[in-house]
């Protein structure tokens, strides 16, 4: 898989680790976004930040939340349930690294 004509590392859910250029990885969301030129909603990948390494990517998606989807969130009981799936997820993903 590539985005933006760039491979990606790996991919958590709907948030993918790429490989920017030799010294830099890439954090890139999948969200529903409005397109002005097709006037509609669509889903695209969208740039959420650069990082030195797949450690500091992984702990960047959980600091910003980029594996919580916000409109599930309509009680504290419902968003401690994504943060603990979350944190399941990103810890499988670390150690898929080792």
């Amino acid at each position: 898989m590539q985005i933006n004509n760039k491979p990606v590392i790996m991919e958590i859910d709907n948030v993918a680790i790429v490989r920017d250029n030799r010294e830099n990885l890439a954090i890139y969301r999948l969200e529903n976004v409005y397109s002005p030129f097709d006037k509609k909603n669509k889903d695209s990948y969208q740039f959420k930040g650069f990082y030195p390494s797949v450690l500091a990517c992984l702990k960047a998606i959980q600091y910003k939340e980029l594996l919580i989807n916000e409109n599930d969130c309509t009680s504290l009981e419902r968003y401690l349930k994504q943060v603990q799936e979350s944190n399941e997820k990103l810890i499988r993903a670390l150690e898929a690294t080792k």
